[in-house]
């Protein structure tokens, strides 16, 4: 339809975008950054010669991988995805586009340039894939299923798809209650105080990272269930009180995998803290980790304060 995206990447970062003329074919002459020695081009283990290619590579190695491992006891993102990227061209370059944005975002502004080539070059690199080779990517690109995740996605399924209602709610609740009631003794928590947090949220603790997305997992489930059911208005009281303590956990752990992780399940959940005081408290801890972790929570701190607020549009 020719419309064209409102997104102003341009005009934030100071490049001039002719996108509002008619569309116009250019002829660009090779750079240095198309040619075959460029690092978009070579293969892994010769781009990984050039300095700062090597240390966006090692950035995502130390600092980037565990945030998806958080829930495969595999270790796969850490483990095994880096030596997958150094025979996998489309692989490694999502790995460097990965580690450039992030340093763009929490050191080095300029890096994101960097990142949207080697970001590009993976789309080129989808767009060419054969059959085939879409095939040979599959044990890649697979990561394996969490029992927490699956129970999440059946209530979520079941309340975006008009099916979870009053009458059905507790069939659900009890199904979710059956697991949670089934994990091993060590996903619980081993400290659970509010005193001594140095925060107004409590502090609980757990034995391992996994161990806090699930807990993360249940209280969203739990938290979607109750609103669909018939005594809604007494649910009140329990939204709130579990995401005060979706937020403990978080603040409990307080790893960048751990933190990233529970970004989704607080843009849902933190809506239902009704202390102004804890709202401030996590908006405060949000903008924190903007910071640390270079992931843009701005928009659910914006929707967050609008609920707060009363407008739940």
């Amino acid at each position: 339809d020719e419309e064209q995206p409102v997104c102003q990447r341009c005009a934030r970062a100071g490049r001039y975008c002719d996108r509002n003329h008619a569309i116009q074919f250019r002829h660009h002459s090779l750079t240095d950054e198309h040619t075959s020695n460029s690092p978009l081009n070579l293969d892994p283990k010769d781009a990984l010669r050039e300095a700062e290619v090597a240390r966006f590579f090692h950035h995502y190695v130390s600092n980037l991988a565990s945030w998806y491992d958080l829930s495969d006891s595999v270790r796969h993102f850490s483990r095994h995805v880096p030596y997958e990227a150094l025979s996998q061209p489309l692989l490694f370059n999502a790995l460097i586009a990965f580690a450039a944005i992030h340093l763009s975002r929490t050191k080095v502004p300029s890096l994101q340039a960097r990142a949207e080539r080697h970001h590009a070059r993976c789309v080129q690199l989808l767009i060419d894939l054969s059959s085939e080779q879409v095939k040979a990517l599959g044990g890649t690109a697979l990561a394996a299923l969490n029992m927490a995740t699956l129970q999440l996605a059946r209530i979520v399924n079941a309340a975006f798809g008009g099916w979870l209602t009053a009458e059905n709610c507790h069939a659900f609740e009890s199904r979710l209650e059956k697991w949670h009631d089934s994990l091993p003794a060590h996903f619980r928590p081993y400290h659970d105080s509010v005193e001594g947090s140095g925060s107004v949220f409590p502090t609980v603790r757990l034995l391992a990272e996994c161990h806090a997305s699930v807990a993360h997992y249940y209280l969203v489930a739990k938290s979607i269930v109750a609103m669909h059911q018939a005594e809604e208005a007494s649910a009140q009281a329990n939204l709130h009180c579990w995401a005060v303590r979706l937020c403990g956990i978080a603040f409990g752990y307080d790893t960048p995998a751990v933190i990233v992780n529970w970004f989704g399940p607080v843009s849902y959940c933190g809506r239902y803290l009704q202390s102004e005081l804890l709202q401030t408290d996590l908006v405060r801890k949000l903008q924190s980790y903007k910071r640390e972790t270079g992931w843009p929570v701005q928009r659910f701190v914006e929707d967050l304060k609008r609920h707060w607020a009363g407008d739940s549009r």
